[in-house]
C-alpha cells in the first residue's frame, strides 16, 4: 500500500493508529498503544504525599500543591510516547499525511510533542473524544469531521472568503 494517511486517535490511556489510502476511506488499524495509569482516579498516580512548608509568618506548616497534576504530567508522557512513534513512521516513510483525533487536553499535548516534520505533515486535528468507539464508528466520526473541515469558509458581506 502507498504511503497516505496515518490517522492517530488517542486519548490519555490509549492510542491507536490507523491507515488509509485517503480520506474518508476504509481505516486499518496498524497499532495500538496503551498507558494503563491513564485510566487510573488521580488520587493512585500520586507516589508521595505533598511536601510541607512553614508559613512565612508564624509556626503554621502546609502543604505544598504541585505545580503539575499528576494527570497532566501521565498525559503528557504518553503523547510524547506517541509522537516518538509517529516521529519513527515518518522516518520509515509510512504516511505523507498525518490526522489527529484527540480530547482537547490530549490533543494539545500532542501538538506539544510532535517534532516539527511531523507538524509539517499534519493536515487534520479533530478534538473528539472517539477513542473507545469501533473501527466503523471511527470511520462515520472521522467522514463527518474531515468534510466539516475540509469546507471553504462561506463567502462574507463583500463576496470575498472569510479568514
Amino acid at each position: 500500500m502507498e504511503a497516505g494517511w496515518w490517522v492517530v486517535v488517542a486519548d490519555s490511556a490509549r492510542a491507536r493508529i490507523f491507515m488509509a489510502a485517503e480520506l474518508p476511506a476504509p481505516l486499518r488499524e496498524i497499532e495500538d498503544l496503551i498507558q494503563p495509569e491513564g485510566r487510573l482516579p488521580e488520587r493512585a498516580l500520586l507516589h508521595d504525599r505533598p511536601g510541607r512548608s512553614f508559613e512565612s509568618v508564624g509556626g503554621a506548616r502546609h502543604a505544598i500543591s504541585p505545580h503539575t497534576s499528576p494527570r497532566a504530567v501521565s498525559r503528557h508522557r504518553f503523547a510524547e510516547r506517541i509522537a516518538d512513534r509517529i516521529d519513527r513512521g515518518l522516518a520509515e516513510g509510512s504516511f505523507r499525511r498525518l490526522a489527529l483525533v484527540a480530547p482537547p487536553a490530549m490533543l494539545g499535548a500532542l501538538r506539544a510533542a510532535l517534532s516539527p516534520p511531523c507538524k509539517a505533515h499534519c493536515e487534520l486535528e479533530i478534538a473528539s473524544d472517539i477513542g473507545r468507539m469501533g473501527r466503523v464508528d471511527i470511520e462515520r466520526h472521522l467522514a463527518h469531521s474531515a468534510t466539516v473541515a475540509r469546507r471553504p469558509l462561506a463567502p462574507g458581506r463583500d463576496g470575498h472568503p472569510r479568514t
